[in-house]
Order: structure tokens, then sequence, then C-alpha cells
């Protein structure tokens, strides 16, 4: 177990977990470089490159760009 003031990383003998206290956690891909954030009791934002991909939100997502399967760009769903 890894336990600083704000950060744990720890298991319980079935599941890991990183835990963030304090601010907003970012995971880095490199130096500068945010693939993740995660805002306490707020969104979460995924990131290709830099830029955000994918965006959760009280109501659901927000995708930027466009969403793609096995068969092609989905166009729309009703």
């Amino acid at each position: 177990m890894l336990i600083s003031g704000d950060l744990k990383l720890f298991h319980d003998g079935s599941h890991s977990y990183l835990q963030n206290t304090t601010g907003t956690l970012y995971i880095q891909s490199k130096s500068g470089e945010n693939a993740l954030t995660a805002i306490p009791d707020g969104g979460t934002l995924l990131a290709y490159d830099n830029s955000t991909k994918l965006t959760t939100t009280s109501s659901g997502v927000t995708v930027t760009g466009s969403v793609t399967d096995d068969k092609g760009n989905l166009r729309s769903i009703l």
C-alpha cells in the first residue's frame, strides 16, 4: 500500500484502487499530456493526444468526433 497525505494506491484482496482525496486526478500518458481527468463530484474526461474526446455529464456523455464500431460510423440512435 502506498499512502501519502492526499493519494492512496491499495489493494483489498479482490480489487485495486487509486484514490485521490484532494483536487482533480490527472492520469498522464506522458509529461503534460492528460489521458484521463477525474473531477471530484463532476465529470470524467478521456483524451486522445491531449484532446478531450469523451466527457461524462450528469445526464450522460458528450462525444467530440465520431463514434465507430466494426461496421463503421454510428450515425444516430433512435
